[in-house]
């Protein structure tokens, strides 16, 4: 993953590679867990969920937890990748009605 930092603010961008596209997406560098639930349009408690499974993330004493977004985001697709399948078939009823 490819990260260029801009100066004056906390932002970076980052690519990610879906259905054999690159895009660009501008996502602050750390956030907490309503960050990262926001981004992955999910709630806080998935947040802890991720965490428990192997998440990247930082504590910083004993109950802030800070992510490293670009670390969160390839974690994700490595963990959470899902194939699209074809369109389900529609079959005509061959008699009458």
């Amino acid at each position: 993953m490819h990260d260029a930092c801009m100066s004056n603010s906390k932002l970076v961008t980052l690519e990610a590679a879906t259905s054999n596209q690159i895009h660009l997406a501008t996502v602050p560098r750390f956030g907490g867990k309503r960050d990262v639930a926001q981004m992955v349009q999910m709630s806080i408690r998935s947040v802890d969920n991720f965490i428990a499974q192997g998440c990247p993330h930082l504590k910083l004493g004993k109950r802030r937890v800070r992510f490293d977004m670009s670390e969160v985001r390839h974690w994700l697709m490595e963990n959470f990748r899902t194939q699209r399948r074809a369109p389900a078939k529609i079959h005509q009823n061959g008699g009458g009605q």
